[in-house]
Formats: structure tokens, sequence, C-alpha cells
């Protein structure tokens, strides 16, 4: 068993009453930002408090410049031909967060509420992108959560 969650830079209480109820082990709760800066995992638990963990979504774990492609790609009829590049994005952590306040402030409404449908981005991010054009930072990432996970999910098969 495994428990993966976006994280906002603080525990979540809820998974946090999980573990102190023993209805899961802490062994077994990852969250994305262990997975963003291809640190190894056992060098980010074993962090001091000082190292914060940095707020994180899975989207988070892929480029800026492959989610930007697959974004535009999206939204191209929304952003009326012109494409959102890295350097139009506001500092920040979170692509989406980021995405949405380069929206916001080019007054770019792409649905009624504001901001954008991550899920169609991450529909056309499944469908459309070629694994042989991933890129590497993208990958080595994913291949960590993997590699890490992997077990925690065979480890519950054999008991």
């Amino acid at each position: 068993m495994c428990i993966m969650h976006d994280s906002n830079g603080s525990p979540d209480q809820r998974i946090l009453d999980l573990v102190k109820n023993k209805m899961i082990n802490e062994k077994q709760v990852l969250n994305y930002s262990y997975f963003r800066d291809n640190i190894p995992l056992k060098a980010k638990k074993g962090s001091t408090s000082s190292n914060k963990e940095i707020p994180t979504d899975v989207e988070d774990l892929i480029s800026i410049n492959t989610y930007l492609e697959q974004f535009n790609a999206v939204y191209i009829n929304g952003l009326q031909g012109k494409k959102i590049t890295g350097a139009d994005l506001p500092p920040g952590d979170r692509i989406v967060d980021r995405i949405n306040r380069c929206l916001e402030m080019g007054s770019i409404q792409l649905k009624p509420s504001g901001g954008f449908n991550h899920y169609l981005v991450a529909s056309q991010l499944t469908s459309h992108l070629e694994l042989g054009k991933v890129d590497e930072e993208t990958l080595k990432r994913f291949e960590d959560l993997f590699n890490q996970i992997n077990p925690l999910f065979l480890r519950a098969e054999a008991s």
C-alpha cells in the first residue's frame, strides 16, 4: 500500500492521523515534492525541518517546457494562437498556479471561473506525448517515483 499525494509544503493532518492511528506506515506515505528535484528520497526524508517540502503537484514533475507545450496545444484557440512560454510565467513553485496567475495578469479567460482545466492538459499529455520525446528531466523524476513506489505495492501483495 502507498499514499501518493500533492504537497502544499506542510504535512496533511488527515494523513498524519492515518499514521498516528497505525492505519498506514509512515514509510508508505510519499508526496510529489520528494521527486521534483531528482534528489534521492532517502536524503529528502532524512533531511532536517529546515529543508521544508516545496509545494508540489504531480504536474510539477513534468518539465516546464514539456508541460507548456501540451498546455499550448490544448488551448491554442483560447490563446488566439499565442503561446505561453516559461519566460511569461511569474515565479513560484507550482506550474498550475504559475499558469493561472499568468492568465490572470494577461486577462486571458479560458474557463468561466478563471484559470484553466488542468485535466485537459493531463489528457493531452497521456494521449499525445510520445515517449521518445519526453525530456530526460521528466523521465528521471518519474523513474525515481516508480522505483520508490513499486516495492511498496509488491510488499503489500506478498503479505
